[in-house]
């Protein structure tokens, strides 16, 4: 049997294995910095006309996808789905555990994903283990 310690996708089913945080809707609006990040990478997709808060919740979609595939990138320690729901407006958010090194601690390991996490513009001091597993329809 394989076994695999990120996220995984087929036709059946999708799993995340991570440290990490689960990121709010609400969260996200009330978190200054990462707006601001959100709003540079939509002005750089040629968005036009979002330049408040409410064109962001109205545009909300965008704004999860700019977070999950834009500011996460593959050179970062950090993953991101939005999980089985996507009415739910939640980002799944966190450094996948296969991406530990053999000489790291997890204490360094959750350390670097709390910084990966700070770079982008979340500010935490705690990272939670998340196994989250749902069935694609």
């Amino acid at each position: 049997m394989k076994k695999k310690n990120d996220f995984v996708t087929n036709s059946s089913s999708t799993s995340f294995v991570a440290w990490g945080i689960n990121l709010t809707e609400e969260a996200i609006f009330s978190n200054e910095k990462l707006i601001v990040k959100v709003i540079d990478k939509l002005s750089k997709k040629n968005y036009e006309g979002i330049t408040s808060i409410k064109d962001l919740k109205n545009n909300i979609d965008d704004v999860m996808e700019v977070i999950c595939y834009d500011l996460i990138t593959k050179e970062n320690i950090l993953s991101a789905t939005r999980g089985p729901d996507y009415d739910e407006n939640e980002i799944i958010i966190g450094g996948a555990v296969k991406k530990i090194q053999d000489n790291q601690t997890l204490f360094e390991f959750k350390q670097q994903i709390i910084e990966a996490l700070k770079n982008i513009g979340i500010e935490t001091n705690k990272v939670y283990y998340i196994e989250e597993c749902w069935k694609d329809v």
